[in-house]
């Protein structure tokens, strides 16, 4: 670019070199709203030039103008008719256009009157943003709060959001149901509050700060004093500079799955105690007849210990394998089975039981194992034959 220099080597026109070479784009509208100087940005961000600019009013509907929504942006609230009417500069004001070919950009612009000696506005200076990049990414920055608020407030579990010294800045409707608080009472609270143990709160910060995270179950206090048992999972929050601020977390009370958790505890111990201490031989067996459990009156009637257990099948102890499918057809025909039948010990040796067999069912009602009671009737039997024996000849 070749450019004039005066007597004293500054460059003629200056200014509107400089203008032209403002990466902001800038234009110049007359008092009647036609543009009247445009820069070469301002060719660039709107996309058409300087000569097609020139033959536009600011609010030429060529220019498509909306609000960013696409919503109706009015005429009085564009900067060239704002600065007419308030006599003074006006700042970020935001709308869309379009550009040659159907792309929408969005635009935020400041405008500033030029005065004559009189006092009169005899042109508007406008500079343009293109804030295009700026309004995807705010919009999709919304659209991920809009979705976390959502989630927030609808979770069933109860979220809380405590700052470093336990203030509590914020919760989800599921928490204040829980803890039996109101909204207005949260900002008065604090997180060492709820915690029975008194130095839960410490306990917590000691390991968050070392792991990031902390998952337990902890007990808590509601607002009427009641005690819960809580599994909560907490995780650090941090600002940009990766120090943290504050903490994140997810409570949910598991009083009763504990409470059931340890009634179910006792009734496994107690059928255990009964199971082990049976003055009968009992032995649980999975569908496909692989050994789940025996006590010890069965494992010494078939000479077996419990670690050779596992490995036992069920038709390892028939004297006559095909029994055992004989006796799955019955079960599932009858729901039981109740006879006298050979099995065989380890040692080979061959004994009559009897035995009373019955499914075991999960949740849905499939059978998932087969419980069994057995008996070493080989002596009654021998005592019952003996007799018989006896009988029969005494007759003869």
């Amino acid at each position: 670019m070749m450019v004039d220099a005066d007597e004293h080597g500054m460059p003629q026109d200056l200014g509107g070199h400089l203008f032209d070479l403002s990466p902001v784009a800038i234009m110049v509208v007359d008092r009647n709203g036609r543009i009247v100087m445009a820069n070469a940005e301002a060719e660039r961000t709107l996309g058409i030039t300087r000569e097609e600019m020139m033959r536009r009013t600011y609010d030429d509907p060529a220019w498509h103008i909306t609000g960013y929504e696409g919503d109706r942006f009015h005429d009085e609230a564009l900067p060239v008719q704002q600065v007419l009417q308030k006599r003074e500069a006006v700042y970020g004001i935001e709308y869309a256009v379009e550009k040659p070919g159907g792309e929408r950009i969005y635009l935020s612009v400041n405008a500033a009157p030029v005065w004559t000696d009189e006092g009169e506005i005899s042109h508007i200076v406008c500079m343009v943003r293109d804030v295009t990049a700026q309004h995807v990414a705010d919009a999709a920055l919304l659209e991920r709060e809009q979705r976390f608020r959502a989630l927030f407030e609808q979770s069933l579990d109860a979220i809380w959001i405590v700052a470093l010294d336990g203030t509590i800045l914020e919760v989800n409707q599921a928490w204040l149901d829980m803890f039996g608080f109101r909204r207005e009472e949260v900002g008065s609270l604090n997180a060492a509050d709820f915690y029975v143990d008194p130095d839960g709160r410490r306990q917590f910060l000691e390991s968050i700060a070392s792991q990031g995270f902390v998952r337990d179950v902890v007990r808590f206090r509601r607002k009427d004093g009641t005690v819960l048992d809580c599994e909560r999972r907490e995780v650090s929050l941090r600002d940009k500079t990766g120090a943290v601020v504050g903490f994140q977390g997810v409570v949910r009370d598991v009083t009763e799955q504990k409470r059931l958790a340890q009634a179910l505890q006792e009734s496994e111990e107690h059928y255990r105690t009964v199971f082990e201490q049976s003055m009968d031989a009992l032995y649980v067996v999975d569908v496909e007849g692989r050994s789940i459990r025996a006590n010890k009156r069965w494992l010494d009637m078939f000479g077996y210990t419990s670690e050779e257990l596992p490995f036992l099948s069920a038709a390892d102890v028939y004297v006559d394998p095909a029994e055992r499918s004989d006796f799955l057809q019955r079960v599932s025909r009858d729901g039981y089975v109740e006879d006298d039948v050979l099995f065989k010990r380890k040692d080979g040796t061959v004994f009559t039981c009897h035995r009373l067999v019955v499914p075991l069912r999960n949740s849905t009602g499939a059978v998932v194992a087969f419980h069994g009671v057995f008996r070493d009737v080989t002596e009654q039997r021998r005592l019952v034959e003996g007799l018989r024996d006896r009988e029969e000849k005494y007759r003869s």
